[in-house]
């Protein structure tokens, strides 16, 4: 039998952590998100480092999703 894991709380959120400069932050709160046509980039904020850059997820746009 397992012992029992600690709660993580209601307030759990996602770290991300530039490989750059060593910088930890809750995302994406603390990083800088920028989208250019159908890519989204996250920058350090501290070091300007990209540490996340891929397709932006369209399918809340696109037709038939019931907008």
């Amino acid at each position: 039998m397992n012992p029992p894991q600690a709660d993580p709380g209601p307030a759990s959120k996602s770290r991300l952590f530039c490989p750059d400069c060593g910088r930890e932050g809750s995302f994406p709160e603390e990083w800088v998100v920028r989208t250019d046509g159908d890519r989204a980039r996250t920058e350090c904020p501290a070091c300007g480092a990209v540490v996340d850059d891929r397709p932006r997820d369209r399918s809340a746009v696109e037709p038939g999703n019931g907008e």
